[in-house]
């Protein structure tokens, strides 16, 4: 589970992601907590570190369906095999305007990406 808290935020999104697995019945000793990101990169970057220190590197990435695409690309470019399972309440998938403006965002988002890496 990965992501920080904003200021003013109870808790994190990794906190928040946590207590949904384990009242999913994921076992906690099956959770990796990273809660210190704010960015994706951030986010992708420590996870890689924590799973390489457990021997690990196969993730299941679960966001928005927009953000898919650039989180797939991150993980892979920092040697994670990556799976994606977009989440189907996202905020994003109310209507075709949030969908629109999250697509739009995630375009320029994975465009700043390759510019940021030289690619």
């Amino acid at each position: 589970m990965t992501g920080g808290g904003q200021v003013g935020d109870r808790t994190t999104e990794a906190a928040a992601g946590r207590a949904y697995a384990l009242n999913a019945g994921v076992p906690d000793s099956a959770i990796l907590v990273e809660d210190n990101s704010r960015t994706t990169i951030q986010s992708l970057t420590a996870v890689s570190e924590l799973l390489r220190a457990s021997g690990a590197t196969t993730v299941v990435l679960v966001s928005d369906r927009t953000h898919m695409l650039r989180a797939l690309r991150m993980a892979t470019d920092l040697g994670l095999t990556a799976r994606t399972s977009p989440a189907p309440d996202s905020p994003t998938e109310r209507d075709l305007a949030n969908r629109s403006e999250a697509t739009v965002h995630e375009l320029a988002a994975l465009a700043l990406y390759f510019l940021g890496r030289g690619s």
